[in-house]
């Protein structure tokens, strides 16, 4: 079989590659027992994982094979759906590999309803809702996460960035961050399992219109502070564009928290959370993306000034 995983590290989705593939899984005993129908509806692709439609064997229901599953994935949506199902798709089976194909696979439930891909404004509550449900099952899993987000983890963004553009706001915040990070660890407590990757893309529903909290998949499981997916999601899908007056994400993810009484630092504090998770996440993004999309660079400048400057 040829390589199924472009030089950009995505996997190839062209009609060679889709026909090697459902071969390859029509041929594999374990997962030709779980679904049928393999592959007859070319109609889902994907980027860093092909989704292959198919039809389960027990009831006939639409399903997809996410082909390219990690081990970090597939263990964490199994053990998510047994906490709260609610919160991620069914999942009917996985496993490393499939006919000669090394790569990691698993049937999941086809969620029926997509929010808009880039999002809307009233969309972003649900999805901020979603990833708080994911931390509360995430807490009653065994399962490890993939790395944690700390100190090392975010210097190491910081320091990429001052390389690239060293403004003086940006300098401030590098040279301030062992001091705001004690402060940050301190206000917000123990670490929690986060989604890790909560946008759009990676959300769906199981009715039509918008739910109170969407159905997460595609993680990428991490321990991290609780603002840390609000304000990765905000960064990432420049939500302050798509809903310009709205209050910070970081200060929706710490309603829902006070609504369930868990732990939240007064106003000031979540205010000054936003602000330099935000500073922290969007620099980051502004080095992943610094060769096509150039317009990452005054969107993590604005908040970095925000950070320094308030």
């Amino acid at each position: 079989m040829t390589s199924l995983i472009g030089p950009d590290g995505r996997i190839r989705s062209d009609d060679e590659a889709l026909e090697e593939v459902t071969r390859a899984l029509s041929s594999d005993a374990e997962v030709a027992s779980i679904v049928q129908d393999i592959g007859s509806r070319h109609d889902a692709k994907g980027a860093f994982g092909l989704l292959i439609p198919a039809r389960l064997r027990t009831d006939g229901r639409d399903v997809l094979i996410k082909v390219n599953a990690t081990e970090h994935e597939r263990r964490w949506l199994a053990a998510i759906a047994e906490v709260d199902p609610s919160v991620v798709p069914a999942t009917f089976g996985d496993g490393p590999g499939f006919g000669d194909v090394s790569l990691g696979w698993m049937v999941v439930e086809r969620l029926p309803f997509q929010p808009p891909g880039f999002g809307a404004p009233e969309w972003y509550r649900p999805l901020v809702r979603a990833s708080f449900l994911w931390r509360a099952a995430g807490a009653r899993v065994t399962a490890e996460p993939l790395h944690a987000i700390d100190g090392p983890w975010l210097t190491n963004w910081l320091d990429q960035a001052v390389v690239l553009d060293a403004t003086d706001d940006l300098r401030v915040l590098r040279d301030r961050f062992d001091d705001d990070w004690a402060w940050a660890r301190e206000v917000c407590g123990p670490d929690e399992p986060a989604h890790g990757d909560v946008h759009f893309f990676n959300a769906g529903s199981r009715e039509p219109g918008v739910p109170e909290a969407l159905v997460l998949f595609d993680p990428i499981p991490r321990s991290a502070p609780w603002p840390y997916d609000a304000a990765n999601c905000e960064t990432l899908t420049n939500y302050a564009e798509v809903a310009p007056g709205r209050e910070p994400l970081v200060v929706t993810a710490a309603r829902d928290r006070r609504e369930r009484g868990l732990p939240v630092p007064d106003a000031d504090s979540v205010g000054r959370l936003s602000r330099l998770w935000c500073a922290w996440l969007a620099v980051m993004w502004r080095v992943l993306f610094q060769r096509f999309a150039p317009e990452r660079i005054d969107l993590a400048a604005r908040y970095v000034e925000r950070a320094v400057r308030a």
